[in-house]
């Protein structure tokens, strides 16, 4: 496996992210938007948060996903142990 798609970072400026929520003036519709149209039966999709992208290289998450091939489960547990290292 391989990771074929990644997003960029979206930020007003140096480590100030976008927020969602009370006392923030963006909104969703400012935010990037993205169909995956190439998705097939087997594929992984790996939605997550900067907790995780902040924490974690792109190579660690497909490391991850080779340690536990057909493991959802185990996969999302040892991600989000594994940010939360860090």
């Amino acid at each position: 496996g391989v990771s074929v798609f990644f997003t960029r970072g979206q930020q007003h400026y140096f480590n100030c992210p976008f927020q969602l929520g009370m006392g923030s003036a963006d909104k969703p519709s400012e935010a990037d938007y993205y169909v995956l149209e190439d998705v097939a039966p087997g594929d992984i999709v790996i939605a997550a948060t900067d907790g995780v992208w902040d924490n974690m290289y792109e190579e660690d998450i497909v490391r991850v996903i080779r340690e536990y091939p057909m493991e959802p489960r185990l996969v999302a547990d040892e991600i989000a142990s594994i940010s939360q290292l860090h």
